[in-house]
């Protein structure tokens, strides 16, 4: 294991750089927009913001990729994206740091997917689902220490606090840029019609919007909703931290399982706790504060497991010559629910209350039971046995090597496929 790992060593360190920078500063840009007081709805506009900046990063940042290669545009990334983090004490106004989002999440966007591509370039079927595993590790790992670190940068100051997060981001470029590793080549790939895909298999479809709209909504909103709701940042911090942690923790046993029972049975099962879960925060949050620790972690960890059942439905139902074009569907569709879980759960939390986030999350899960139980209804199981392996991914940061494909790989890239 260590043999495939270490020729890696640069690659996750980069990684980890831009999890742990990333999600500082999307609980740091929500606790900050809390504090000063900015209605919901407008903190709503300015995180979905990311995810637009995302969607069109996914598109276009391959043409960059084929112009110069990795590990320039990875630099360039990187910096354009610590340049974006570090600017957003310059002014207080909203349509700047909408636009500062954008920017980020066109260039955070890049930054996966130079890491992803460079991961598919030596993984096989027989290591492929180990690297991705570490891979998924280091990611949340250094997530999770990224959001307990808002806590303590807050009180030093804006300034300082977004500082943090711009060096992070911006130490994510030395290892690549010191490696002695050859990067890949690469070449384009086309997209599946989502309307074709919704024929082919719609229990994945709605699962990655659903996904999406969950995932961007929690980033976006759950910060604003501990400071509304009279959390100080450091229990705010403490509590995406450990929600994060414990998408990873169930990561794995629910793949365990989806591999042993049909997939939509385990869909069903996250979704009713996910569903469960919101509700009870939603009754009960606000007067047992105890409760966030147990309900609000759920309801991370479900959400991105979603996102992976809808990802291994998808690829049971496709051929191999689809997978391409069914990824880069999955991952715009994410992107679209992910912009409107901001706009929408930050509305309610305006018109209504702050714990009406979660009654927003009801109406979503409830939609995915629906679709859920009508696809078993209507279409049979495929048997287990002939179930793709489940792999664990990451919604935010699947832009996923597949969508696009390595040509031939370096010398050292092919001692290490053997």
């Amino acid at each position: 294991m260590h043999h495939m790992l270490l020729p890696l060593i640069s690659l996750f360190i980069s990684l980890s750089f831009i999890s742990g920078g990333n999600s500082y500063l999307i609980t740091l840009i929500g606790i900050h927009l809390g504090e000063k007081s900015v209605e919901p709805l407008h903190v709503g506009y300015v995180m979905s913001c990311y995810s637009l900046g995302f969607v069109i990063g996914t598109l276009l940042t391959p043409k960059l990729l084929l112009k110069v290669g990795h590990i320039r545009a990875f630099a360039a990334m990187a910096s354009m994206a610590g340049m974006a983090a570090i600017s957003y004490p310059m002014s207080d106004e909203l349509m700047f740091w909408a636009a500062l989002r954008i920017i980020g999440g066109f260039f955070v966007a890049g930054l996966y997917l130079v890491i992803e591509s460079w991961f598919s370039a030596i993984s096989t079927p027989q290591n492929r689902s180990s690297i991705f595993s570490f891979y998924l590790l280091a990611t949340y790992s250094a997530s999770a220490v990224g959001q307990l670190t808002v806590g303590y940068s807050v009180a030093m100051g804006t300034y300082i606090a977004f500082a943090v997060g711009g060096m992070m981001i911006l130490s994510s470029s030395i290892p690549l840029s010191i490696s002695s590793r050859q990067s890949p080549s690469v070449d384009e790939s086309g997209s599946m019609n989502p309307f074709r895909m919704a024929r082919r298999a719609l229990l994945g479809l709605v699962g990655a919007l659903v996904g999406g709209f969950l995932l961007g909504a929690f980033y976006g909103l759950i910060p604003l909703y501990g400071t509304m709701t009279g959390l100080s940042s450091q229990n705010i911090g403490t509590l995406m931290s450990i929600s994060v942690t414990a998408a990873m923790i169930f990561a794995w046993p629910i793949g365990w399982l989806a591999d042993r029972v049909p997939r939509s049975s385990v869909m069903l099962g996250l979704t009713l706790v996910g569903a469960a879960s919101s509700l009870m925060t939603m009754l009960f949050g606000g007067h047992l504060p105890e409760l966030l620790y147990i309900c609000v972690p759920l309801i991370m960890a479900t959400s991105a497991s979603i996102y992976s059942m809808a990802f291994a439905i998808t690829h049971d139902l496709v051929e191999n010559h689809e997978r391409i074009g069914a990824s880069s569907t999955l991952l715009l569709v994410y992107g679209v629910g992910s912009i409107l879980g901001p706009l929408i759960g930050s509305w309610v939390m305006q018109e209504i209350a702050p714990a009406a986030l979660f009654a927003c999350f009801v109406v979503v899960l409830s939609v995915l039971v629906a679709i859920t139980l009508y696809r078993q209804a209507k279409q049979a199981p495929i048997p287990v046995e002939y179930q793709e392996q489940v792999m664990p991914v990451i919604p935010e940061a699947q832009v996923n090597a597949e969508l696009i494909p390595l040509d031939e790989p370096s010398e050292e890239d092919a001692l290490l496929r053997e």
